[in-house]
């Protein structure tokens, strides 16, 4: 997951985070409501009796159960019930009964059977939790026991409410997050992705890749941009290839027509060397002048020729590779050089251990070798030149060292560059032509590897080329 893929989760999940956090706070909130608004009510019930005696003790002064009735009955339609006894338990009053009475002084039916059945009545149909507040009220008639309820449930049908609401609210704010998140999934991260991946791969070259544009959201404008960039991008790497086409045919095609006419040349030089007790002094010189350029020339329109192939050969999907012995290879190159009649030949060190099979073009390798060990030879003033293939489980390293002179820093970064030269006027007069390590890096390449050059001044150079073996 991208950087941005995991800000895009992030946000969705921030919120439903917040969204949870104050779902929480307001349960606590809640709960906490819940036992205020009980103990407010409890507290309610006593302001209330105390309101309720002071109109009351007057009528229980004179012992007027129907006015008492009367004034309880006036809260029939209150969730409260008022309900008073008498010193005996028995009910006078209840505000959500109707007692009748055959005077003013006594109940209708003064038994206690009926006053039982009126209590257990009342017990029988209070299933829920009640609040109740209980006082005593002295009277001139006697002492009567107030009483005053409300039932829980009345209490927690308000409560259940604020409850619902809350619920409410938040089952819309997770409805909300979600919303949000799949705007962000479908409006900006898979916009976003597919953009990425068009402007990818028109990044590795695929030039028929197309931008997908949105037609609204807020990658539209962005998404425009880059398809203009695109495109604009598009006709520029198009050009560049016309005039890097127009560029290897100019160089191949001259390189040709060079190459016929100085094979001529170099022809007739022979042939006047061959001749050469006829000519003065002065004649040898200019004949030698005209072998030596004629010879480097022609060096160079070989190695022009080899760059043209190889890039052509770079951008040929098929590469048509073999399979052949590196170490008989490697022992090819290094008795090429153990055969130049010179003195001054550094030794060449090399063992072959096992057998070392590499699927590639053999005569290229062999070129990209003797490149290096010529190159050590001609520049590296090492007395010894040590030459290694080392094989791992799917990699392969060449490794040509000496122990020279070696290569300042400041040009290693373009040494494998065409025509760069260090000494270069040191290299014209060895014969040099500027892209011996240029088309080592095009072969190397051109079998989909690397090389890497360590060196220090006076620690001589040390070439390493690494290829796949499975390819």
């Amino acid at each position: 997951m991208t950087r941005r893929d995991k800000l895009l989760s992030f946000v969705p999940l921030c919120l439903a985070g917040l969204v949870l956090i104050a779902m929480f706070l307001q349960f606590l909130h809640l709960i906490q409501f819940n036992r205020s608004y009980m103990q407010e009510e409890q507290s309610e019930l006593q302001i209330f009796t105390k309101q309720i005696i002071w109109a009351i003790k007057p009528i229980l002064d004179r012992k007027d159960y129907v006015t008492l009735n009367k004034y309880c009955n006036d809260f029939n339609d209150d969730e409260i019930r008022i309900t008073i006894r008498d010193s005996k338990q028995k009910i006078v009053a209840d505000s959500k009964s109707k007692l009748e009475f055959a005077d003013h002084n006594i109940p209708k039916d003064t038994a206690d059977d009926g006053v039982t059945e009126q209590i257990n009545n009342y017990k029988e149909t209070v299933k829920d939790k009640m609040i109740s507040y209980e006082t005593s009220i002295q009277s001139a008639s006697g002492t009567y026991q107030l009483q005053l309820t409300i039932s829980e449930a009345d209490v927690m049908n308000t409560l259940l409410k604020a409850q619902y609401n809350i619920i409410l609210f938040f089952i819309a704010g997770f409805i909300l997050v979600l919303t949000i998140a799949l705007y962000i999934t479908l409006m900006v991260k898979i916009p976003f992705n597919e953009l990425q991946n068009s402007a990818t791969r028109i990044a590795k070259g695929d030039l028929s890749e197309t931008i997908s544009v949105p037609a609204t959201g807020i990658l539209h404008e962005l998404a425009v941009a880059i398809s203009t960039m695109a495109q604009q991008l598009k006709n520029q790497i198009n050009d560049l290839q016309k005039l890097e086409n127009f560029r290897k045919d100019f160089i191949a095609n001259v390189s040709h027509e060079i190459k016929t006419p100085l094979t001529a040349i170099l022809s007739a030089v022979e042939y006047l060397e061959n001749t050469f007790q006829h000519y003065n002094e002065q004649e040898k010189k200019c004949l030698k002048i005209i072998s030596d350029q004629g010879t480097r020339l022609n060096a160079l329109v070989n190695d022009i020729l080899s760059l043209a192939l190889l890039e052509s050969r770079l951008s040929m999907s098929s590469r048509n590779f073999e399979q052949f012995n590196l170490t008989n290879t490697i022992s090819n190159a290094v008795n090429a050089f153990e055969n130049l009649p010179s003195d001054n030949l550094p030794q060449i060190n090399y063992t072959p251990d096992n057998e070392i099979i590499l699927s590639g073009d053999e005569h290229l390798i062999e070129q990209a070798l003797n490149n290096l060990i010529s190159n050590a030879i001609k520049y590296s003033q090492s007395k010894i030149i040590d030459i290694k293939a080392l094989q791992a489980s799917n990699t392969l390293k060449i490794i040509v060292q000496d122990y020279g002179i070696g290569i300042p820093q400041e040009d290693v970064a373009r040494i494998f560059e065409r025509f760069y030269r260090i000494d270069k006027a040191r290299s014209r007069a060895l014969g040099g032509t500027g892209l011996g390590l240029a088309i080592v890096k095009s072969i190397v390449t051109l079998h989909n590897g690397t090389i890497n050059l360590e060196t220090a001044p006076n620690q001589g150079c040390k070439f390493v080329i690494t290829l796949p073996v499975n390819e």
